[in-house]
């Protein structure tokens, strides 16, 4: 298996979902920023950390899937849930970290 056969684009895993709560509308009095953080997927990276540290893919987790992207947005793939994706990573390369990414910060 290689990295290029994991994204087919009329492929879609169909395993465990995130558990969030689904999306919905704004409560009348809550501010649109507040619902749109609330709904916000959320960014991480799949780290090969075998040897030098290499991102293999971007994702954003949604409520009900991962949509992945590597980093030269050559291949792109959907899972149904991110330990889907780590695992499937995990068979072409040896050390697999998900790594998860807070906005505006930077260590």
């Amino acid at each position: 298996m290689t990295l290029a056969s994991l994204h087919h684009p009329a492929t879609r895993d169909t395993g465990q979902t995130d558990p969030r709560p689904p999306t919905t509308a704004p409560e009348p009095a809550e501010p649109v920023a507040a619902f749109v953080a609330r709904q916000a997927p959320r960014l991480f990276a799949l780290v090969d950390d075998s040897a030098d540290y290499r991102i293999l893919v971007w994702g954003l987790a949604h409520h009900d899937h991962v949509n992945l992207v590597s980093p030269d947005g050559n291949l792109c793939g959907t899972f149904a849930s991110v330990d889907r994706a780590h695992a499937t990573y995990a068979l072409v390369a040896t050390s697999i970290e998900i790594v998860w990414c807070a906005p505006g910060r930077h260590e």
